[in-house]
């Protein structure tokens, strides 16, 4: 499908806008970006294909097999970033890039503040009845989306 959509050949370098997509190799997180994929368009671990970074990315444990890039195996980007927005958030700003000029969207699974602009109603008792055992799991995730939303406000999106 992979394939169907993105060609064989197309690269990351490609991109007509800033992508940051993890993968997890040897237990450590790794971070596709399309900044370091332009800065080294020649290398092709760093500039791989659309279609190895997806499955490098997806290659969830149990469900599909780890994916090699060059003489790197990847498995799921999910195993240390459940919510990527603070890490692509990070490099943007290793890239100099004026905080006024930062705007995120975050794709992917997880939950969502039904309104953003004002957590703390969220948290009532009934709130953490229905919830705690979520909000226990994804820990990383809410605390991502609370520091994206201060720090981005409406720039923000999940």
């Amino acid at each position: 499908m992979f394939e169907k959509y993105f060609g064989k050949k197309t690269r990351l370098s490609h991109s007509l806008t800033e992508l940051v997509i993890s993968a997890t190799n040897n237990n450590c997180s790794h971070l596709f970006t399309r900044y370091n994929a332009c800065k080294n368009s020649m290398n092709n671990e760093v500039n791989s294909t659309f279609v190895n970074i997806l499955m490098a990315t997806t290659a969830i444990p149990t469900f599909y097999l780890p994916h090699k890039i060059s003489n790197k195996t990847f498995i799921d980007g999910g195993i240390y970033f459940n919510n990527l927005a603070s890490a692509a958030y990070d490099e943007a700003i290793r890239y100099n890039v004026p905080k006024e000029k930062i705007s995120v969207i975050s794709l992917g699974t997880g939950c969502y503040l039904p309104d953003p602009s004002n957590p703390d109603q969220y948290s009532n008792l009934l709130f953490w009845t229905q919830n705690q055992p979520k909000m226990m799991i994804s820990t990383q995730e809410f605390e991502t989306d609370c520091k994206m939303y201060k720090e981005l406000e409406n720039r923000y999106k999940r």
